[in-house]
């Protein structure tokens, strides 16, 4: 029975039915780090199948042709997929929003549906999954994937921060990594899930809790990405992703940044002033 729901930033206690006793039927299954591969052992390959689930005629359009026009985010994987999304009971897929309680677990659902029809994860070491107003740099996350020795043929997902108390436990949805085992066991095990532990949820709490009671393991990468909305923390190099950049010229001047194209060897942003302005916190 869902007692909480969980979204990116907090969780909501859910009101538990008239009469319910509470009895426990069965042991918890919790999560488990899984263990670098030892030295000489097999490491996990580092082929990439990215997918984004956009909601048409929304902002994040903008978002996704300014990614496409730079060969960045999804379209720098070996394989990507843009999946449509539609309007959950906020105001859409992701509102970023600190106090916002995004309930896009249903959607996300359907959309994962769609990706095993298709079946391209079956070809990949590794499922990602980028949210639109996320910059996302796939020839940087593969040697923080080295770095953590991921084994071989291990069903896994990777927390991507270390955010105390705020990070829904290390694992948020801007970027979400799978390796390909996991994402096996998600899509046996997807409806299970959606029924025993509720869609009422933003579906990064719903994938992580999927994935640890069916048994997945993590990896942490502490330096997968930070969030913050000002562009000028793409001057730090160390992220594999930045988010949420919710404006395509905010996007646009990340992804300069990032890539030497302006602001080279400097810890500050040099351009000109944002449009609009925002702040790492998002007050405008």
């Amino acid at each position: 029975m869902q007692s909480v729901t969980v979204s990116t930033w907090d969780e909501q206690p859910v009101a538990l039915p008239e009469g319910w006793s509470g009895e426990n039927l069965g042991g918890w299954r919790g999560e488990y780090q899984v263990q670098p591969a030892p030295e000489g052992g097999d490491v996990a390959g580092m082929s990439f199948y990215c997918i984004m689930a956009v909601v048409p005629d929304s902002p994040e359009m903008a978002l996704l042709w300014t990614a496409k026009a730079n060969g960045g985010s999804i379209f720098g994987c070996n394989a990507s997929s843009v999946y449509r999304a539609w309007q959950t009971n906020m105001a859409g897929w992701d509102t970023g929003d600190a106090g916002a309680s995004v309930v896009n677990t249903a959607v996300f659902l359907k959309v994962m549906e769609y990706v095993k029809e298709d079946g391209l994860y079956l070809n990949y070491d590794w499922t990602i999954k980028a949210d639109a107003d996320c910059v996302f740099f796939p020839d940087r996350l593969r040697p923080h994937l080295w770095a953590l020795r991921p084994p071989a043929n291990t069903p896994m997902y990777v927390k991507n921060n270390n955010l105390a108390g705020l990070g829904n436990h290390g694992f948020l949805g801007a970027i979400e990594v799978f390796s390909k085992e996991a994402i096996k066991k998600f899509m046996d095990n997807a409806a299970d899930c959606g029924k025993f532990l509720g869609t009422n949820s933003g579906e990064d709490g719903f994938f992580k809790g999927c994935m640890d009671a069916i048994g997945v393991g993590f990896l942490w990468d502490m330096n997968m990405f930070k969030p913050n909305f000002d562009p000028a923390t793409c001057t730090n190099g160390m992220y594999a992703a930045y988010h949420p950049i919710k404006y395509p010229s905010h996007w646009q001047r990340c992804w300069d940044i990032a890539t030497g194209k302006m602001c080279q060897g400097l810890t500050y942003d040099c351009g000109d002033d944002l449009d609009p302005p925002v702040t790492s916190a998002g007050v405008r």
